[in-house]
């Protein structure tokens, strides 16, 4: 490579001096501060030897509010609006339609037969019959938990039996909703002792 010829550069004046710019009145003096005086070295506090004894707070009994009735029924108007505004205004906990792992759709599962068989061993079957009796559930959990179309798709054979389990699916309570937020149709062997 060939080397590049650099320019030489003009030399600059020399800068005056700039003290004689600035006058001394307007000049700001700085006088040297005074040292602060050193902190004192803290000792290290000896343990005290005796324990102080742990005083039991006095438990104060609680004390009773009285509420006009005309209040009282104010209160009771205010919180039950406030309880529909909420179910109106609330977000849904999943997305609609959004994607769930394989473990979640299994613990949600698992978490629907547990309730499912929970509340169906409460069944009271009539004639005091004691043994296992295994019935066959269909319903729909819609994207918020709530049971739907319940009904039992299997018979037992006697017809009083399959009016008590009928009659016990269909106090079914609200059920863990899908992970997606979709609603899901199942069907549920269920064994009732």
């Amino acid at each position: 490579m060939a080397e590049i010829p650099l320019p030489e550069l003009p030399q600059l004046e020399p800068l005056p001096d700039l003290s004689t710019n600035v006058a001394v009145n307007d000049a700001v003096v700085l006088n040297r501060s005074e040292r602060p005086p050193e902190r004192p070295e803290v000792k290290e506090k000896q343990p005290e030897r005796e324990i102080a004894k742990r005083e039991e707070p006095k438990k104060e009994e609680p004390k009773e509010r009285k509420k006009p009735a005309a209040s009282a029924a104010a209160s009771n108007r205010t919180t039950r609006l406030d309880a529909q505004q909420g179910q109106r205004t609330a977000a849904p906990r999943a997305q609609q339609g959004s994607p769930s792992s394989p473990r979640q759709v299994a613990s949600w599962q698992s978490k629907v037969n547990g309730a499912v068989a929970r509340h169906m061993k409460r069944t009271r079957l009539p004639n005091g019959r004691h043994g296992a009796i295994q019935a066959t559930l269909q319903f729909t959990i819609s994207g918020g938990g709530q049971v739907t179309g319940m009904r039992v798709t299997s018979s037992t054979g006697n017809p009083a039996m399959d009016s008590a389990i009928d009659r016990q699916a269909g106090r079914m309570p609200r059920l863990p909703a899908h992970p997606s937020g979709t609603s899901q149709t199942l069907v549920l062997p269920v064994l009732i002792n």
